[in-house]
């Protein structure tokens, strides 16, 4: 199972043009949460190594993970890397020390990151 929902985050990032169009497009509100789940879903598993698809999924610019996440990126991912995250705080890490990232990405792993200490 891991590897389809893996798949599918490789899915929002290789066809969001195509998922954003549409959405825009559409005459009808169009909501695409098929990601969340895989996310949610990839914590529950406790797939640790899929951490690395996810921070790259993060990775992504502002307006592709408001896109997918919305407020629930403030809110609720911070879990997926609670959950993910605890036995791979190098690569956590790394991702909050890239001056790259959007802020708010960097603060949602970081509030993931305190979870694991507490």
């Amino acid at each position: 199972m891991i590897p389809y929902l893996e798949g599918m985050v490789d899915d929002a990032i290789n066809n969001y043009k195509e998922y954003r169009d549409k959405s825009i497009n559409s005459n009808e509100y169009v909501e695409i949460f098929f990601i969340v789940h895989a996310l949610f879903l990839l914590a529950e598993l406790e797939a640790e190594n899929s951490l690395p698809k996810i921070l790259e999924f993060l990775s992504q610019d502002e307006e592709f993970v408001y896109f997918w996440l919305g407020d629930i990126l403030t809110e609720d991912i911070q879990y997926v890397i609670y959950k993910l995250g605890k036995n791979k705080m190098k690569l956590l890490e790394k991702f909050l020390l890239n001056k790259d990232y959007y802020l708010y990405f960097q603060e949602t792993v970081s509030m993931g990151l305190a979870k694991i200490a507490v």
